[in-house]
Protein backbone atom coordinates (compact mmCIF):
# COMPACT_ATOMS: atom_id res chain seq x y z
CA UNK A 1 0.00 0.00 0.00
CA UNK A 2 1.55 3.33 -0.98
CA UNK A 3 1.94 5.64 1.97
CA UNK A 4 3.36 9.10 2.49
CA UNK A 5 3.72 11.54 5.36
CA UNK A 6 0.33 13.04 6.01
CA UNK A 7 -1.58 15.40 8.21
CA UNK A 8 -4.86 14.47 9.90
CA UNK A 9 -7.66 14.45 7.35
CA UNK A 10 -5.40 13.82 4.36
CA UNK A 11 -5.38 10.61 2.36
CA UNK A 12 -2.86 8.22 3.95
CA UNK A 13 -2.74 5.43 1.40
CA UNK A 14 -4.65 3.39 -1.13
CA UNK A 15 -5.08 -0.32 -1.71
CA UNK A 16 -6.32 -1.51 -5.08
CA UNK A 17 -9.15 -3.97 -4.43
CA UNK A 18 -9.77 -4.96 -8.06
CA UNK A 19 -7.93 -8.28 -7.91
CA UNK A 20 -8.57 -11.57 -6.11
CA UNK A 21 -12.30 -11.60 -5.51
CA UNK A 22 -14.53 -14.69 -5.18
CA UNK A 23 -17.92 -14.87 -6.88
CA UNK A 24 -21.03 -17.07 -6.72
CA UNK A 25 -24.29 -16.55 -8.58
CA UNK A 26 -26.94 -17.73 -6.10
CA UNK A 27 -28.09 -17.03 -2.55
CA UNK A 28 -26.17 -18.85 0.17
CA UNK A 29 -26.81 -18.71 3.92
CA UNK A 30 -23.94 -17.46 6.05
CA UNK A 31 -22.10 -15.69 3.24
CA UNK A 32 -21.66 -12.49 5.25
CA UNK A 33 -19.79 -14.24 8.07
CA UNK A 34 -16.04 -13.67 8.16
CA UNK A 35 -15.14 -17.37 8.45
CA UNK A 36 -17.44 -18.49 5.60
CA UNK A 37 -15.64 -20.91 3.25
CA UNK A 38 -15.72 -19.46 -0.28
CA UNK A 39 -12.98 -21.79 -1.54
CA UNK A 40 -15.25 -23.37 -4.14
CA UNK A 41 -16.34 -20.05 -5.61
CA UNK A 42 -15.14 -18.61 -8.93
CA UNK A 43 -11.98 -16.49 -8.72
CA UNK A 44 -12.51 -13.17 -10.53
CA UNK A 45 -11.09 -9.67 -10.85
CA UNK A 46 -13.01 -6.40 -11.10
CA UNK A 47 -14.57 -5.00 -13.14
CA UNK A 48 -16.81 -8.03 -13.52
CA UNK A 49 -20.20 -8.50 -15.15
CA UNK A 50 -21.97 -11.15 -13.15
CA UNK A 51 -24.56 -11.93 -15.82
CA UNK A 52 -22.27 -11.85 -18.89
CA UNK A 53 -22.90 -15.54 -19.61
CA UNK A 54 -26.63 -14.85 -19.81
CA UNK A 55 -26.32 -12.16 -22.47
CA UNK A 56 -24.44 -13.61 -25.41
CA UNK A 57 -26.10 -13.91 -28.87
CA UNK A 58 -28.24 -17.00 -29.31
CA UNK A 59 -28.92 -17.39 -25.57
CA UNK A 60 -32.60 -17.44 -24.65
CA UNK A 61 -33.13 -14.33 -22.45
CA UNK A 62 -36.01 -16.10 -20.71
CA UNK A 63 -33.46 -18.54 -19.23
CA UNK A 64 -31.17 -15.82 -17.88
CA UNK A 65 -30.43 -16.02 -14.16
CA UNK A 66 -32.41 -13.59 -12.01
CA UNK A 67 -31.52 -13.57 -8.34
CA UNK A 68 -28.80 -12.81 -5.82
CA UNK A 69 -25.11 -12.96 -6.58
CA UNK A 70 -22.27 -12.65 -4.06
CA UNK A 71 -18.79 -11.21 -4.23
CA UNK A 72 -16.25 -11.79 -1.43
CA UNK A 73 -12.76 -10.45 -0.87
CA UNK A 74 -10.21 -11.19 1.83
CA UNK A 75 -7.70 -8.49 2.67
CA UNK A 76 -5.05 -7.55 5.23
CA UNK A 77 -5.27 -4.25 7.05
CA UNK A 78 -4.28 -2.99 10.50
CA UNK A 79 -6.83 -1.00 12.43
CA UNK A 80 -6.09 2.69 11.85
CA UNK A 81 -4.71 4.93 14.58
CA UNK A 82 -7.29 6.67 16.74
CA UNK A 83 -8.98 9.44 14.80
CA UNK A 84 -8.21 7.92 11.39
CA UNK A 85 -10.92 6.33 9.24
CA UNK A 86 -10.90 3.56 6.61
CA UNK A 87 -13.18 3.83 3.58
CA UNK A 88 -14.07 1.56 0.67
CA UNK A 89 -14.68 3.36 -2.61
CA UNK A 90 -16.83 1.64 -5.20
CA UNK A 91 -16.68 3.19 -8.65
CA UNK A 92 -19.93 1.49 -9.59
CA UNK A 93 -22.11 -1.46 -8.71
CA UNK A 94 -25.11 -2.44 -10.79
CA UNK A 95 -28.59 -2.28 -9.34
CA UNK A 96 -28.61 -3.24 -5.66
CA UNK A 97 -25.63 -3.85 -3.39
CA UNK A 98 -24.97 -4.57 0.28
CA UNK A 99 -21.48 -4.44 1.78
CA UNK A 100 -20.41 -6.45 4.83
CA UNK A 101 -17.03 -6.36 6.59
CA UNK A 102 -16.14 -8.97 9.22
CA UNK A 103 -19.82 -9.93 9.48
CA UNK A 104 -21.01 -6.32 10.00
CA UNK A 105 -23.25 -4.51 7.52
CA UNK A 106 -21.54 -1.24 6.52
CA UNK A 107 -23.86 0.08 3.80
CA UNK A 108 -25.06 -0.38 0.28
CA UNK A 109 -26.63 1.20 -2.74
CA UNK A 110 -29.92 0.86 -4.59
CA UNK A 111 -29.33 2.19 -8.08
CA UNK A 112 -27.21 1.21 -11.02
CA UNK A 113 -23.58 2.12 -11.58
CA UNK A 114 -23.33 4.89 -9.01
CA UNK A 115 -20.13 5.38 -7.06
CA UNK A 116 -20.20 5.19 -3.29
CA UNK A 117 -17.81 5.51 -0.37
CA UNK A 118 -18.40 3.49 2.78
CA UNK A 119 -16.71 4.02 6.14
CA UNK A 120 -15.73 0.55 7.38
CA UNK A 121 -13.61 1.61 10.37
CA UNK A 122 -16.04 0.50 13.09
CA UNK A 123 -16.65 -2.86 11.40
CA UNK A 124 -12.98 -3.89 11.33
CA UNK A 125 -12.25 -6.44 14.02
CA UNK A 126 -8.92 -6.54 15.88
CA UNK A 127 -7.26 -8.99 13.45
CA UNK A 128 -5.24 -8.03 10.37
CA UNK A 129 -7.23 -10.49 8.22
CA UNK A 130 -10.61 -9.30 6.98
Amino acid sequence: MPTAPHRKGELMGLQDFCRDWRFRKRDINGTVEKEFDDGGWNAIHLPHTWNADDMYPGKDPARAYVGPAWYRKRFRLHRPPKGERVHLLFEGAANFSEVWVDGVYVGGRDGGFLSSRLDITDALDASEEH
